[in-house]
């Protein structure tokens, strides 16, 4: 059952640590969005989902253990809902037909990424809203 919290959370996963900690700086210089994370390989993000069931997750496609889309597989089938956003540094088309296949809520470059986080953040904060 997710825990019950003032601010949506997002979990934060990338195996570049300097990634990392630069998404959690973006999402907690908002101040209405809690962190959960961050996570530095897949099995780590998948194992936080399961435990804090964050209403957002910002996944790196590519990490150790678990890719950020087969993260998403895993913790979709579980039945609970996430805006999940899958970071790359590759946007090849096969990727981007995987994850919206797969229900991803976006696929990003990384360098969109921090160009968009505002608005990526402002519809989650609105999506977790309406639950």
């Amino acid at each position: 059952m997710p825990e019950i919290c003032a601010n949506p959370r997002v979990l934060v996963a990338d195996d570049s640590r300097i990634w990392a900690e630069r998404l959690v700086e973006l999402v907690t210089e908002r101040g209405d969005i809690d962190i959960v994370g961050p996570a530095y390989d897949g099995q780590e993000a998948l194992d936080l989902l399961r435990k804090h069931h964050p209403e957002g997750a910002l996944l790196d496609l590519r990490m150790p253990n678990l890719s950020g889309l087969d993260v998403w597989r895993q913790y979709k089938a579980e039945g609970v809902p996430c805006f999940v956003v899958i970071l790359t540094s590759q946007l090849e088309p096969s990727v981007q037909e995987q994850c919206f296949k797969a229900g991803v809520s976006h696929l990003l470059s990384k360098s969109e990424a921090l160009e968009c986080m505002g608005e990526l953040m402002d519809a989650l904060v609105a999506m977790a809203a309406k639950t």
